[in-house]
């Protein structure tokens, strides 16, 4: 079973011969806190105040070389001497965490880019978003950005692996190549003004994960599997 036609296809090129499944993630129902709440709530993991004014940008991944998020602290770092009223947290550990905290103090970020750490059910603070990026350099689907469309969030990402199968450029969201700091940097500025876009983008995500990445579709279609094959 792969979780996406990109994964599936990498899995041919290196040989794999057997019968390959395509069964995409599928996404349940998440108790979002809502937007004032979720912002106090992530004012306090950052232990920082979180002006009322912020717009804020975020990221839920694991701190690890293949979730590109130097090249995000590094777009950050031209887009916020011109946009102070920007803020980006980062919710999630791993290997990476010195790197990143070495980089942002490289360019003096310490007051607009956070590093959150490990928290639970961080999914429940996407509300607090006025966007949310995956700046990946691979990504077999990008679970995270269902979690981002249920929450009605607009998205940029990068255009690698699953991502482009949720994520369809200027229409459920925002595409830019990986590893390109300008790029990236272009499409969240872009994104900071454009409100009607931004709640266009977050809504058409939103039908789009209700409508194909359902958690009973996911379920079906694998029972449907393993029924067939042993069957």
């Amino acid at each position: 079973i792969a979780v996406s036609n990109s994964v599936a296809n990498d899995m041919r090129w290196i040989g794999v011969k057997r019968k390959i499944t395509v069964i995409k993630n599928g996404i349940g129902q998440i108790d979002f806190f809502e937007r004032t709440e979720a912002r106090e709530r992530m004012s306090s993991l950052i232990h920082a105040e979180i002006p009322k004014s912020a717009f804020l940008v975020g990221t839920i991944a694991e701190l690890h070389p293949s979730k590109g998020l130097t090249y995000a602290i590094e777009a950050f770092a031209k887009l916020i001497p011109k946009n102070p009223n920007l803020y980006y947290i980062i919710l999630g550990n791993g290997q990476e965490k010195e790197r990143l905290l070495t980089l942002i103090g490289r360019h003096k970020l310490h007051n607009h880019v956070y590093l959150a750490g490990f928290v639970k059910d961080a999914a429940r603070y996407l509300k607090a978003l006025d966007l949310f990026i995956l700046p990946s350099i691979n990504e077999a689907l990008g679970y995270v950005l269902l979690e981002a469309g249920l929450a009605e969030i607009p998205v940029v990402a990068t255009r690698v692996g699953g991502i482009p199968e949720i994520i369809k450029n200027n229409e459920t969201g925002i595409l830019v190549a990986s590893r390109e700091i300008q790029g990236l940097a272009n499409a969240i500025e872009h994104i900071t003004k454009e409100q009607e876009q931004r709640i266009a983008l977050g809504v058409a995500l939103s039908h789009k994960i209700k409508n194909d990445f359902t958690l009973e579709d996911a379920v079906a279609e694998t029972i449907s599997l393993y029924y067939v094959d042993n069957y």
